[in-house]
């Protein structure tokens, strides 16, 4: 079986992916001869993925981390509220939080993610789908 899909996925969906036994991850621009040949690879027993999931195997496998993957629950909410393009005082409106402590929070998220402002905070977390587009 081949998994074809419009986006990666996350570690979670990876996991049930390799729960399910798939022979193949690929996102659904795959050209028609990378299909053929994938369906091809697959049905002889070789494991077919993208080059996207290939890392995020090997990220797995070597127990490394992303950047996003060590912010806890509330700053993964905060770094979705950047990119959302909201203030420190609306989201500290949305969270019930001052905006003192929100803008903590915003220091710690973008200390952890490596980056210098909200503005790169945001493109990383459409670059990594962590936000609807």
């Amino acid at each position: 079986m081949i998994l074809l899909t419009s986006a990666l996925g996350d570690d979670l969906k990876l996991q049930e992916a390799i729960d399910a036994e798939v022979m193949g991850y690929l996102l659904k621009d795959v050209s028609r001869g990378e299909l053929v040949w994938s369906i091809e690879s697959a049905h002889r027993g070789a494991p077919v993925f993208h080059p996207a999931v290939q890392k995020q195997l090997l990220r797995r496998a070597t127990g490394e981390r992303l950047p996003h993957e060590k912010l806890t629950p509330r700053e993964l909410d905060i770094l979705k509220a950047i990119a959302n393009g909201k203030s420190n005082k609306i989201i500290a409106y949305d969270f019930e939080l001052t905006e003192g402590t929100v803008k903590g929070y915003v220091s710690v998220v973008l200390s952890k993610l490596g980056v210098a402002d909200r503005t790169q905070a945001a493109l990383y977390a459409v670059k990594n789908q962590l936000v609807d587009q």
